[in-house]
């Protein structure tokens, strides 16, 4: 089922959780065209109607750096990683990440896994970095349970644990490479 929102077009409504969502890559183009104050209005509009809107996304190296770019980041409260079971059955987890504002959650759901090098490689410079860059690391948690959240570690290299370890493949030199590589792209960042 979908629902025509004069802003973001076409938004479909899952039959089973009754979820909107509509594609990362449909709002990023939006949010170019009509700028960050704008784009967060109607973000914040969309959520005190519905409390949540889904961003999907079906490969695992997402343009979540250009929505955190199109955002007002003051007006995000708190960012959420978290396990997803649902989304590839091929792999153990995928991570989302819910942008929480003051109306209600952004859950952005791409195919973030670490289950090898370059699919780990894409957690960190499509969601690591951008949170870093915005400043939003500082008011980010994790979910590993349904009733566990925790505020993820000051520790570059300890975030990367963590987040490589809940996607289900926790760092391995032998299939993630060298945690070097992966510490290198923070340099200079935030």
């Amino acid at each position: 089922m979908k629902i025509e929102d004069f802003f973001f077009g076409d938004v479909y409504i899952s039959d089973d959780s009754q979820e909107h969502s509509i594609s990362l890559r449909s709002a990023n183009e939006l949010a170019s065209i009509c700028g960050v104050k704008h784009f967060t209005a109607q973000i914040r509009r969309f959520l005190r109607t519905h409390g949540l809107l889904v961003l999907t996304e079906g490969t695992s190296h997402p343009p979540f750096p250009e929505l955190i770019k199109h955002l007002e980041t003051e007006e995000i409260g708190l960012v959420q990683i978290g396990a997803r079971e649902d989304v590839n059955s091929n792999v153990p987890a995928t991570l989302d990440c819910s942008l929480m504002f003051v109306e209600g959650i952004v859950s952005v759901r791409p195919h973030w896994t670490a289950y090898k090098e370059i699919r780990a490689d894409e957690i960190v410079t499509s969601l690591l970095v951008p949170l870093h860059e915005s400043g939003l690391i500082g008011r980010t948690i994790t979910q590993r349970t349904r009733h566990s959240v925790e505020l993820i570690s000051s520790s570059v290299e300890q975030q990367i644990n963590v987040l490589f370890g809940l996607s289900g493949f926790p760092y391995d030199s032998l299939n993630h490479g060298r945690i070097e590589n992966y510490l290198r792209k923070f340099e200079n960042k935030a």
